[in-house]
């Protein structure tokens, strides 16, 4: 029965911390994750793709690695003044 003092009071008290949770919502900020979409199975292109298959720009003979294998080299002849990459390739 609402109306009853003790009982219209706790109503009152709930909407007015409910509102304060609605307010933080309107005025707040959220990041979003979207790893829960790129991985959902029924959502998503990269865990079930549609469509004719294609290689990737640079994947015919291998120059597609050849930046990112240079680059690690580079950080292995920081640390040991050798290369290895450009020895194997000349």
């Amino acid at each position: 029965n609402l109306s009853e003092p003790a009982i219209r009071l706790e109503h009152c008290t709930k909407v007015q911390e409910f509102s304060k949770v609605l307010g933080l919502f309107r005025k707040g900020v959220m990041l979003l994750d979207e790893v829960d979409l790129i991985l959902h199975p029924l959502k998503s292109e990269l865990n079930f793709p549609i469509g004719a298959k294609f290689d990737l720009d640079g994947a015919e003979r291998g120059e597609r690695w050849s930046l990112p294998i240079h680059l690690i080299d580079a950080i292995f002849y920081a640390e040991e003044r050798k290369l290895y990459v450009f020895e194997a390739s000349s």
